[in-house]
């Protein structure tokens, strides 16, 4: 059975200022069909849930090649700085994990499939 893969990396966004270099969080589920991921900025604290489709989706789909939630393959994609504002509450209140929860379901909903994520344990040194 097809499972959601999780991904979490640190992605430097800005250069060093004063000391202090800006970081976003990328959180990412993906199938066959396509990805979800959350961005969030440590610094600003704004964030971005964006859907990444291998298949136009409709008119508020733009076109992206080399999409880094696609493993470089063009997707097209849409985006809600509102879902990312409550998935942000989510990281805050209840954990990565709970993120990853949300973006399986987002997954869900948005291709229309019952996808499970997949057991996997995450470690930072």
């Amino acid at each position: 059975m097809e499972t959601l893969k999780m991904t979490l990396e640190m992605i430097p966004s800005d250069p060093v200022e004063k000391g202090f270099p800006d970081w976003q969080m990328a959180f990412c589920v993906r199938g066959e069909l396509g990805a979800v991921s959350f961005i969030l900025d440590t610094r600003s604290g704004s964030s971005d849930v964006s859907y990444h489709s291998y298949k136009d989706r409709g008119q508020y789909y733009t076109e992206v090649e080399n999409c880094p939630f696609l493993e470089g393959e063009t997707c097209y994609c849409d985006g809600s700085i509102g879902r990312g504002i409550s998935v942000a509450n989510t990281l805050r209140a209840r954990g990565s994990f709970a993120v990853f929860k949300c973006l399986a379901e987002q997954y869900n909903t948005v291709f229309d499939t019952d996808l499970e994520l997949e057991q996997q344990s995450f470690c930072f040194a």
